[in-house]
């Protein structure tokens, strides 16, 4: 996990530098990093504003290979020059950033796989403690950052995903 302390990254910027630097560790001899890293896995995680940070951070760096919105803003992002898997979380009950707003940039992602999920439960603030985000939040990590073929994967591929039946989703 690498993270700046600045909030105000949203043309993702400092999080291609930071991806960069993090990927360049792997390869040198005293770092703490030194081949520890899958440099062919990375995600971009944001939230929010950070969201649309991390939507410009995938489109700016072509070595980050997967994303994860919260409740994403997209208003200098555009959708669709999103080329990675994205999984796009709104919350039922989140007046900042509303699920018609996350459910339309999903809808405009159309140049690779694409989820969308609404959470029955949850405002705008909470994602990470909410059980059942954090439950498909890990399922879809494991599936894209760790090629798990089985364990995790079957929530989102195949003829029966068991995310299309997760009661406490509105929508998915």
């Amino acid at each position: 996990v690498i993270s700046s302390t600045n909030p105000y990254q949203s043309d993702g910027s400092q999080a291609s530098t930071g991806v960069n630097w993090l990927i360049g560790q792997n390869g040198i001899n005293k770092s703490e990093y030194y081949q520890k890293l899958i440099p062919s896995r990375v995600l971009a995680i944001g939230h929010s504003a950070g969201g649309g940070g991390a939507v410009w951070a995938s489109i700016k760096n072509s070595k980050i290979t997967c994303l994860l919105l919260y409740a994403p803003v997209l208003d200098t992002a555009k959708p669709s020059d999103i080329a990675v898997p994205t999984f796009f979380i709104s919350g039922a009950l989140d007046k900042t950033v509303p699920p018609h707003l996350v459910k339309a940039s999903y809808q405009e992602a159309t140049k690779s796989n694409v989820w969308y999920g609404e959470s029955a439960n949850q405002s705008h603030i909470g994602f990470g403690s909410n059980k059942s985000i954090q439950y498909y939040t890990r399922a879809w990590l494991y599936s894209h950052l760790f090629k798990d073929s089985w364990t995790t994967r079957v929530c989102f591929y195949g003829p029966n995903w068991t995310f299309k039946n997760a009661s406490d989703w509105n929508e998915k």
